[in-house]
C-alpha cells in the first residue's frame, strides 16, 4: 500500500516513518512533503495514494486547504498536537485522529482500521465484478455484431470488430474503425454504448467510448484523472472521468 505524509516537523515525520515501517515493512512511503502547496502540486501530477497521513498545521497554512484545491477520495488519518480540529477532521475523508506524540499502539489501530476498510471495499468491487460478468452471460447474445452507418452519401455496414470507439460532436455520434476512419452513427452515445460488450468497449467520459485495444498509453492527468493515447482517428487524447478511472483501470487489467 502506497502511503503520502505531509509533515512540516522533519522529526516527527521520520518518526511516523520509522513506526509505519516497523508495524508493517511492506507500506511504502512515496513522499513526505511538508506544505499545503508541495502536496497540491504531488496530487495533481501524480494522483492520490492508497492512504494520506496530514499534519494539520503546516508552515503554509492548515492541511485542511488541500481539500479545496483536489477532490479528495483517498482516506485520512490526521496527527497533530491539537484537539481542537477533530470536528473539521471528520467532515473529510478521515478515518482517524491522531494526537502527537504519535503511540505505536495508536498508529497500530488506525491502519488496522483502514485495512478493513480496504477490504470492504475490495468486497464490494468483487461483487460487483462478479454481477457485471452474470449480466454479460445473461445478455451475451443482445450485443450487436454490426453496425449500419453512413460515409458521405453511402451507407455501409461495419463489423464491431473494426470499430476502435464511438465519439460525439456536435451532438452527432461517429463511429471509429481501426483505421482511423470516421462513420456516421444515427444513434446516441447511450444507445451504442447499451448494444456493444462491456468487456469489449468502455465508456471514459461523456463524449467518448474505446475499444481496450485502441488505447496505447495513458498518463495521470490533473484532479485525479488520467489522459490518454489512441490509435490514429480520435481527434485528440481524451480524458478518463475521475469517477471512472478506477473501473477503466480494472477494465484495461482484464
Amino acid at each position: 500500500m502506497n502511503i503520502l505524509i505531509v509533515e512540516d516537523e522533519s522529526a516527527s515525520a521520520a518518526r511516523l516513518t520509522r513506526l509505519l515501517k516497523s508495524i508493517d515493512p511492506e507500506l511504502t512511503i512515496l513522499a513526505v512533503l511538508e506544505s499545503v502547496e508541495d502536496s497540491v502540486q504531488w496530487v495533481t501530477e501524480h494522483g492520490q495514494p492508497d492512504l494520506f497521513f496530514l499534519d494539520i498545521q503546516l508552515a503554509d497554512g492548515l492541511s485542511f486547504e488541500l481539500f479545496d484545491y483536489c477532490e479528495i477520495t483517498a482516506p485520512v488519518i490526521f496527527t497533530t498536537a491539537f484537539d481542537e480540529y477533530i470536528l473539521d477532521a471528520f467532515r473529510v475523508t478521515s478515518i482517524d485522529y491522531l494526537m502527537k506524540p504519535i503511540e505505536r499502539r495508536d498508529l497500530e489501530r488506525a491502519l488496522d482500521k483502514w485495512r478493513k476498510l480496504e477490504e470492504t471495499a475490495v468486497s464490494r468491487h468483487a461483487q460487483r465484478i462478479l454481477t457485471l460478468q452474470q449480466h454479460q452471460a445473461e445478455t451475451k447474445t443482445r450485443y450487436k455484431t454490426r453496425f449500419l452507418v453512413k460515409k458521405g452519401i453511402q451507407s455501409v455496414s461495419l463489423p464491431v470488430q473494426d470499430i476502435a470507439g464511438a465519439v460525439i460532436k456536435n451532438q452527432v455520434v461517429f463511429l471509429i474503425n481501426r483505421a482511423g476512419k470516421r462513420f456516421l452513427s444515427d444513434l446516441t452515445l447511450d444507445q451504442f454504448e447499451s448494444l456493444v460488450n462491456p468487456a469489449d468497449f468502455f465508456r471514459i467520459n461523456r463524449q467518448v467510448i474505446l475499444r481496450s485495444d485502441s488505447v496505447l498509453s495513458m498518463e495521470p492527468y490533473f484532479n485525479s484523472r488520467l489522459i490518454l493515447k489512441l490509435i490514429p482517428g480520435f481527434e485528440e487524447d481524451p480524458i478518463v472521468a475521475r469517477e471512472r478511472v478506477a473501473a477503466f483501470k480494472s477494465w484495461l487489467d482484464g
